[in-house]
Parts: C-alpha cells; sequence; structure tokens
C-alpha cells in the first residue's frame, strides 16, 4: 500500500509540475501578445535568441532561423519583418559581405525588455489552463515533419 501511494502521489507532483510548465508558457505568450502583438512566435522566438547572444554580439541569419524552429522559408520571412518593424538589423561581415549577421536594435531591446519586466511584475499572472488554453498555444508550435 505504501509503494501504490508513493506512486500515486508521484505521479500527482509530475502532472502539477508538467501544469506550472504549461501556466508559464501561457503566461508567456499572452504578455508577448500585449507587449508586442504584431510578432508572431516564430518572431518572438528569434528575438529571445538574439537577446541571449546580444553580449556576444550577433548571429547569422541562418542561426535566427534554426532557433525559429520553423522551416527555413518562414523564418526568413519573419527576418524580414522584424527588419522592417525595426526590431532587429542586418549587418555585413567586414571580412566577408557575402556573410550577414542580425542584431537587435534599440527598439528590440526595449520590447524583450519590456516583456520580461512584465512577466517579472505580473509574477506570471493566473490564466485559466483548459484543455482548450493548451490546445491553442500547441498550436503556436512549429510543425515538424520527419526527416
Amino acid at each position: 500500500m505504501r509503494d501504490e501511494l508513493h506512486t500515486a502521489l508521484g505521479d500527482h507532483a509530475r502532472i502539477e509540475c508538467e501544469i506550472d510548465n504549461v501556466q508559464v508558457y501561457l503566461d508567456a505568450i499572452a504578455v508577448r501578445r500585449r507587449v508586442a502583438p504584431e510578432v508572431e512566435e516564430c518572431g518572438w522566438l528569434m528575438l529571445l535568441d538574439l537577446y541571449r547572444n546580444h553580449g556576444r554580439g550577433s548571429i547569422t541569419v541562418s542561426r535566427a532561423c534554426a532557433a525559429s524552429t520553423y522551416p527555413t522559408t518562414t523564418a526568413i520571412d519573419h527576418v524580414s519583418k522584424l527588419s522592417r518593424k525595426g526590431l532587429v538589423a542586418y549587418v555585413k561581415d567586414s571580412a566577408d559581405q557575402r556573410r550577414v549577421y542580425l542584431v537587435l536594435t534599440q527598439q528590440g531591446i526595449n520590447v524583450i525588455s519590456e516583456w520580461l519586466a512584465l512577466m517579472h511584475l505580473e509574477a506570471r499572472r493566473q490564466v485559466e489552463v483548459t484543455a482548450g488554453s493548451i490546445v491553442s498555444a500547441l498550436r503556436t508550435l512549429p510543425r515538424h515533419t520527419p526527416s
């Protein structure tokens, strides 16, 4: 009986942890949509990767596309959108003009900083986690096709 109880409680704790992870994900999406509603998830994933690498400089367009986890053609379209919105800029490599890098602009840094501040200040406000909200959040993820 004791093992069964331990197993049941262990499963419950794991399920609670998974629900918390879904909650954080839903909260992050909700706040990102408030900060920059015109930027889709693909663009946000690239912005966040650029932000993580901000201290080390720029990243290649190929790396930004890979960071988005979306198909390359879709990701390149989003890079163009981010550039038109003034969130990223293209920088050519001084040693090899064929190589193009992406950097966050000050406006891009401000958008991400605002998102981070809201996530911190609101302490991930509660969003009702329902089957519908989970399915809705999962639909924003890229579709992967087997290689």
